[in-house]
């Protein structure tokens, strides 16, 4: 766990209703800067007021990792691809004909068997 001062300085919506945040903090000793890399890229819980957290104001639970379904992780997949083709569909269109693809190219497959 660490603990430093530091101010929220961008916040933006994901697709799926979550946030990204963006701090800047004062500057780190270079075992706080440790501690940081070493939480890079990890799931885990933040934390945030305008004043020091004292020992009890720390919930002792584990983080644990809402896992997404198989069906929302090729939702998501499906969204970026739109996104990155530069479409002038709208997303929930692109990702009708997509879909119809997706179930063409099966119901192919299981005509073959």
């Amino acid at each position: 766990m660490i603990q430093v001062p530091a101010i929220l300085s961008s916040l933006s919506f994901t697709k799926d209703r979550g946030l990204r945040m963006g701090f800047i903090t004062q500057e780190l000793t270079k075992e706080e800067r440790n501690i940081v890399q070493d939480y890079h890229q990890k799931f885990g819980y933040l934390l945030f007021k305008a004043n020091e957290f004292q020992e009890k104001d720390v919930p002792k639970i584990q983080a644990t990792k809402k896992s997404k379904s198989k069906a929302q992780i090729l939702r998501q997949h499906i969204w970026r691809l739109w996104k990155n083709s530069n479409s002038e569909l709208t997303d929930e269109e692109h990702y009708n004909i997509t879909m119809d693809k997706l179930i063409n190219l099966i119901d192919r497959r299981i005509n073959d068997l």
